[in-house]
Parts: structure tokens; C-alpha cells; sequence
């Protein structure tokens, strides 16, 4: 009976340094990167843009090293920079994409982050718009009565 007490409290004692260690690491290492259309850190996040907007991309809380690479879906990096280990300190970096579609940050080779550019066609809406609609309509209508009264 003593011998399985034995192994079973070493077995809860190394699940349970296990369990810190992992915590640690995990708590430690990881950092978190967001894209925002601002150099200010506080700015929301944010992952819809157009195309020639700048792009910020924030990072925070990278104890080591980390090889930082934004890939368009076409495959190709189109940026690559290291983040500089800061446990407190965000820091960002940015970047004007010049091809709509959706990029990836990567970290390493894991993807944590994307973002998408778009490029919109507006046509603007002015007064002189919607008068020349209505007198175009206008015009079209008496050429037709006229046509069809002769």
C-alpha cells in the first residue's frame, strides 16, 4: 500500500509541476499582435482596409526574438522584421500594401493575425446628380408623347 501512495503522489507531483511549467511558458512567451489603421497603441482593432491605407501592426508582450512575416494570399512576403523581446512595451510597424486580398501575419510559421484590402468605386451624390436623373427622365417621356402624337 505504501509503494502505490508513493507513485501516485509523484504522479499528481509531476502533472502538477507539469501544469506550472506549461502556465509559465505560455503566460511568458506568447505575445499578442493586432492590425489598427493608428500608431497609437489604444487605437481598436481593426481588420478591413482600403487599398493605400497604412496598416499598423501591433505586438506586445514577446519575451524572445520572433522572425515577423506578412504574406499576401498569393504566397509571396511581402514585409519581414523581427520583433525585439518587451514584456510591457507595444511597439508597432507599418506597412502600405499595394494589392487588394487578405494577408497573414505570421509568427514563425503559425499564422496569428489577418487582414483584408479592399478598393471601392463610389459614385458621389450630389444635387445636380438627381436633377439631371429627373430631367433626363423627363426629357425621354415628352419625346416619347411627341412621337406617339404625330
Amino acid at each position: 500500500m505504501k509503494k502505490a501512495h508513493c507513485i501516485l503522489a509523484l504522479s499528481v507531483l509531476s502533472i502538477v509541476i507539469t501544469s506550472l511549467f506549461a502556465a509559465a511558458l505560455a503566460s511568458n512567451g506568447a505575445g499578442t499582435i493586432w492590425t489598427s489603421d493608428s500608431p497609437d497603441p489604444s487605437a481598436p482593432a481593426k481588420q478591413q482596409f482600403e487599398l493605400g491605407d497604412t496598416v499598423y501592426i501591433h505586438w506586445k508582450g514577446f519575451l524572445l526574438e520572433e522572425p515577423i512575416t506578412i504574406n499576401h494570399t498569393s504566397g509571396s512576403p511581402d514585409l519581414e522584421f523581427h520583433v525585439i523581446g518587451s514584456s510591457d512595451i507595444t511597439s508597432a510597424v507599418d506597412f502600405t500594401p499595394t494589392v487588394t486580398g487578405k494577408y497573414s501575419v505570421m509568427v514563425g510559421f503559425m499564422p496569428v493575425c489577418q487582414f483584408e484590402m479592399h478598393h471601392f468605386f463610389v459614385i458621389p451624390e450630389v444635387l445636380f446628380g438627381s436633377l439631371g436623373a429627373v430631367g433626363a427622365a423627363s426629357a425621354a417621356g415628352l419625346a416619347y408623347y411627341r412621337h406617339k402624337r404625330r
